[in-house]
């Protein structure tokens, strides 16, 4: 499932910052799916993939679906129906993540925009970092990855 971990910073710096959100006790951050525009996202430090809950976005950037999957859902118990997209860009302000493996909800009820008051397009794990050092700035709603 783990692609290559592939981040290009668009500083030269080794440092990228992804400014974000604070809403009812959630992060969200914008991030753009193979050159579409940004859309929000849920960072959820303790989930290790991506997953794209927007199947309407899926089908706009015509991102292909590879073999389908059953996960558990954050409450341990909730099975869900998911396909792996291989090779998605994701991008940041700062980086992208090049050619990643991401999960696309096979039908979304998850109703994210009741919760959090604007529309959400998925999850990004904090898995996609797991090879980069970042520290959580909530004061300043900033991420930065080193």
């Amino acid at each position: 499932m783990h692609a290559q971990l592939n981040m290009d910073f668009q500083r030269k710096k080794e440092k990228a910052v992804i400014p974000f959100e604070y809403r009812n006790h959630l992060i969200i951050i914008r991030a753009s799916l193979n050159g579409a525009a940004p859309r929000n996202f849920i960072f959820d430090t303790g989930a290790e993939h991506v997953l794209l809950t927007d199947t309407l976005l899926a089908e706009e950037l015509q991102l292909i679906k590879s073999r389908k999957l059953a996960i558990v859902g954050a409450d341990k118990q909730q099975q869900l129906e998911v396909h792996l997209v291989l090779d998605v860009d994701i991008a940041f302000r700062q980086l992208t993540a090049v050619s990643q493996n991401i999960l696309l909800l096979e039908k979304s009820d998850l109703k994210f925009d009741q919760y959090t008051g604007v529309p959400i397009s998925g999850i990004i794990g904090g898995g996609l970092f797991r090879y980069l050092y970042y520290s959580i700035d909530y004061r300043n709603q900033k991420i930065r990855l080193f």
